[in-house]
């Protein structure tokens, strides 16, 4: 503004107002591209924070070395949920026992009312509303107590009370004897509905005390107390819940795999292989793989030193990954080379010796490539490799049981390990 405006100038209301829109204007944008951008970064963020979360679930699919097969509880893909009875929480990753309120048929056999001061008018014919007289103008309080037909094993009591002034002060007790009161754990008024949480026990006997904190009308000596209507719940809690995976097809490369999970107490581990039934396995111990054979042959021969083709029929069924050949007398094992065939011009120039496959009728021969073929003459060697199905499929049961009901075992997955 200092351009337009000098010591000593003539003052201009419309020029003052021209510059001080153009602020305005100028403050605007300023808040505009700023909001734009704000939103712009929040979409980017949520954006590359969905693209997080999916890496992450895929990544807890992909095998590391040695890992035959991965159980994870991170979506429902491998989760049969047919046969699941667990409460499988995706979002956390991890298996639970189930939990759920179930309504118990809590009916009232005896119901009556006490005031600790006043007279008491009974205003209806259930014994469920009453009005309190008092002449010192003190507060007193109204105790309802019930007694159910039998005991139940009673989690959450829900009460309808008569309006009250607001703010009163409630306590509830329960007894499974009517000699010893238990207090409830917690209590909660929302208008006239009443709940009550009880610790784990049976209740028959329920005592409910109210403390209006003023009469029912300003300077009054009257006070209105009244339990409608009740009803009892239950939490059942399942002491045994079983999580079962759909079939997770593995490309086993040896005859035995290791169950890695946590020995989480109240955790039972079951593993089936193909059509097999589960059988129980416990976290570190190691399982046959049904099918797969470990072979080692001995003394292997060569059928023409100079051809390097070894004498030994190896199986179709071989799994040509697992294959280990080494010199009889020496430790170092001979490189494999799949389909490489002989190539006199590229053979005189190789540094080490390998191991070349081909396919024939019989299965698949093998023979030595290196440069100086005549040195093979008089050698015998040792091969070992895992013969067996190229596909093997594996599901797991994880059994949940505790005794415990302020506790339960969680499961957050497994890996099957290739020893």
């Amino acid at each position: 503004m200092s351009e337009f405006f000098q010591l000593g100038e003539e003052a201009s209301r419309g020029k003052l107002v021209t510059q001080l829109e153009t602020i305005r204007a100028q403050g605007e944008t300023a808040l505009s591209q700023i909001e734009r951008k704000r939103l712009e970064t929040l979409v980017t963020f949520e954006r590359r924070l969905s693209a997080m979360n999916g890496r992450r679930h895929r990544a807890n699919r992909v095998l590391a070395a040695r890992t035959a097969a991965r159980f994870v509880v991170s979506d429902f893909l491998t989760v049969d949920q047919a046969l699941t009875t667990a409460t499988v929480r995706a979002d956390a990753q991890a298996v639970t026992l189930r939990e759920r309120q179930t309504p118990s048929a809590a009916t009232v056999a005896r119901k009556r009312f006490s005031v600790s001061h006043g007279t008491a008018e009974l205003m209806d014919t259930n014994n469920s509303l009453y009005r309190v007289y008092t002449d010192d103008g003190t507060t007193p309080s109204g105790t309802f107590e019930l007694e159910l037909v039998e005991p139940l094993p009673l989690a959450l009591l829900v009460f309808d009370l008569a309006a009250m002034p607001s703010e009163p002060s409630i306590s509830v007790e329960v007894s499974s004897t009517g000699t010893t009161y238990v207090p409830a754990t917690g209590t909660s008024l929302n208008g006239y509905r009443l709940n009550a949480w009880l610790p784990s026990m049976t209740v028959r006997f329920i005592r409910v005390r109210l403390t209006p904190s003023h009469p029912d009308t300003l300077g009054g000596r009257t006070y209105t107390f009244g339990l409608m209507a009740f009803s009892g719940s239950a939490t059942e809690f399942h002491l045994l819940s079983e999580l079962v995976t759909r079939p997770i097809a593995f490309h086993p490369n040896t005859t035995k795999v290791r169950l890695n999970a946590e020995p989480t107490p109240g955790l039972t581990y079951f593993l089936a292989f193909g059509e097999g039934g589960f059988v129980e396995v416990r976290p570190g111990q190691v399982v046959e793989v049904p099918g797969m054979q470990a072979v080692t042959a001995h003394n292997v021969d060569l059928a023409t030193p100079l051809t390097g083709l070894l004498v030994h029929a190896f199986p179709d069924d071989a799994h040509l990954e697992t294959l280990r050949c080494t010199q009889d007398g020496s430790s170092d094992v001979i490189r494999i080379a799949p389909g490489m065939q002989h190539d006199p011009e590229r053979d005189a120039h190789l540094v080490h010796k390998y191991l070349g496959t081909s396919a024939v009728a019989e299965g698949r021969q093998l023979f030595f490539i290196h440069n100086v073929l005549s040195e093979n003459a008089g050698e015998t060697f040792t091969l070992r490799y895992v013969t067996g199905p190229a596909q093997v499929m594996v599901r797991l049961k994880v059994q949940l049981q505790t005794s415990d009901r302020t506790s339960t075992p969680v499961f957050r997955g497994a890996v099957l390990e290739e020893i």
